[in-house]
């Protein structure tokens, strides 16, 4: 098993938790968060809003961690470090570098590229990708056909509201036609969260109110 955990700052964490609706918005972050790994430069103590855990073993998740929120998203990626330097790759890509991460955010943020009606409009900027990275396509067709496995727990006195919004609940999924709140009678410490999706650790128990 790897667990490596990065401190960040609040301008980092102020993305990182923004809303995800989106496929789009999952994998962007991803990407934006794979930038912060590769330079894993720490905040000042006096600067630390949150964390980044990654861990790989039989399951390989992300979760990313603030004073009320916890949120997880699969990892689809292989992970090696030396001395504090991290390579990441796929089964689709040898080295997803600075320059790769770059390459699919700009992809997803090319206008039209999701809702236009003609394929063209899709292929044209990936074609032009593929032209410097022969390996651009195989990986952005992973990431858009993978599953995500988010979840998040929130402490949230905000939006209380019984037993409709707990104030202690996990969401699960992000697309509002399929996600659902399941609510907790206490606040969870994040390594609860790590260990209860964790396959090699004895499974978690839900118990009706």
């Amino acid at each position: 098993m790897k667990n490596y955990q990065f401190n960040i700052d609040k301008y980092q964490a102020d993305w990182m938790f923004a809303p995800i609706r989106t496929r789009k918005e999952a994998i962007g972050i991803l990407m934006r968060t794979l930038k912060v790994l590769l330079i894993n430069t720490p905040p000042k103590n006096e600067s630390v809003a949150g964390k980044v855990i990654l861990q790989v073993s039989k399951m390989s998740r992300i979760f990313f961690v603030s004073e009320n929120k916890v949120f997880s998203l699969a990892f689809p990626f292989f992970v090696t470090e030396s001395d504090g330097i991290f390579i990441f790759k796929s089964h689709n890509h040898s080295d997803i570098n600075h320059k790769v991460s770059s390459d699919i955010l700009s992809l997803l943020d090319t206008p039209n590229l999701f809702d236009s009606s003609s394929v063209f409009n899709f292929a044209e900027p990936v074609d032009d990708l593929c032209l410097m990275d022969g390996e651009i396509w195989s990986l952005f067709r992973e990431l858009l056909t993978m599953e995500e496995g988010y979840i998040r727990f929130d402490h949230d006195p905000y939006h209380q509201k019984g037993h409709y919004h707990p104030l202690n609940h996990f969401d699960i999924f992000f697309s509002s036609n399929v996600t659902f709140k399941l609510g907790l009678n206490e606040k969870i410490d994040p390594e609860l969260l790590v260990d209860m999706l964790d396959l090699t650790t004895p499974c978690h128990y839900v118990a009706p109110v």
